[in-house]
């Protein structure tokens, strides 16, 4: 049985690689996340089972794991960007300032580890009858800012 410590080494080498595949696959970016569980389950597999502290670990912490690694490997391929900034740009490349599905802006806003609701707070996400839309720059307060 592997330790979460190594199975956490083995996905940080390999899901990056298995990401960057994906990527010239022209997978689409709202679905980056979904795609990468299967090299996650990979290495899950490779590395036996693992268990957190003294148990078993579920399979929704697995999942949590990959989406974690998942999102550190896209932060590095995205700069400096908060959780926010990169689902934005996620969103954007998917949809531009179009209306989407609430629950494809979920689960994406999930991987990268933020919310749509928090998104809405901060004033750059608009959220009604099951769809989102990102709010357009002559949308936002002449003085807006994040923080």
């Amino acid at each position: 049985m592997a330790t979460r410590r190594e199975l956490v080494s083995a996905l940080k080498e390999e899901l990056p690689v298995a990401l960057a595949h994906l990527q010239r696959g022209n997978i689409a970016p709202v679905d980056l996340a979904q795609a990468a569980i299967g090299p996650g389950w990979r290495s899950i597999h490779a590395t036996a089972r693992f268990s957190m502290p003294r148990k078993p670990a579920p399979v929704r912490d697995a999942l949590a794991l990959i989406n974690q690694i998942l999102d550190e490997a896209l932060a590095e391929q995205e700069g400096d960007f908060d959780a926010d900034s990169r689902w934005a740009v996620t969103w954007f490349e998917h949809s531009g300032f179009d209306e989407g599905e609430y629950g494809i802006a979920e689960t994406l806003a999930t991987a990268r580890n933020t919310s749509v609701s928090g998104m809405v707070e901060a004033g750059i996400l608009l959220s009604r009858h099951g769809s989102v839309r990102l709010l357009r720059p002559e949308e936002l307060p002449a003085d807006w800012t994040r923080y």
